[in-house]
C-alpha cells in the first residue's frame, strides 16, 4: 500500500523576532514588520503554527500578536478592529472612548481563562508602551 502524502501545508504564519505577525508588504518585495520595522528574514523570525497542538507548533513559543497601526488611517484601523471583534473566535473586546469611558467584554468560564485574558491584555499594554516610547 502506498503512503498518503498531505499536500495541505499547516496553518503557519511568519512571526518577527519581536513577536509580531503583522507585516507591510513593500513594492520592492520586502516584508517589513509593522511593529519594529525589521525585514522578514530567516535570521529574524520563524514560522508559527496557529493550530493548537499542530505538528509544526512549538508549544513553548509565545503566541504572536498583530499590531494594527491603521496604515495612517484611523478609519482603516477602526474598520479592521471592528471586523476582528465580530469574528466568532473573538474572546475579549475592549473599547476606550475619548472621554475616558471604558467598555470591556470577555468570554471566560474558568480562572485559567481569566488569567489567560489578563495576560493578553498585559501584552497589549506593552505594545502601547513600546509605541509610546517611539521605538
Amino acid at each position: 500500500m502506498s503512503e498518503v502524502v498531505n499536500f495541505v501545508p499547516p496553518k503557519v504564519v511568519w512571526v518577527c523576532c519581536c513577536g509580531c505577525s503583522t507585516f507591510e508588504l513593500r513594492g520592492d518585495g520586502e516584508a517589513e514588520c509593522a511593529n519594529c520595522g525589521a525585514f522578514a528574514s530567516a535570521d529574524d523570525g520563524n514560522w508559527y503554527d496557529r493550530i493548537k497542538g499542530g505538528q509544526a507548533r512549538d508549544e513553548s513559543a509565545d503566541e504572536p500578536f498583530k499590531d494594527i497601526q491603521g496604515n495612517g488611517s484611523v478609519e482603516f484601523a477602526r474598520a479592521r478592529i471592528a471586523r476582528l471583534a465580530a469574528d466568532c473566535d473573538a474572546v475579549a473586546i475592549v473599547v476606550v472612548k475619548d472621554d475616558g469611558r471604558l467598555h470591556a467584554w470577555y468570554e471566560a468560564s474558568s480562572e485559567d481563562q481569566v488569567q489567560w485574558t489578563v495576560g493578553r491584555l498585559d501584552e497589549a499594554k506593552g505594545l502601547l508602551r513600546f509605541r509610546d516610547a517611539g521605538q
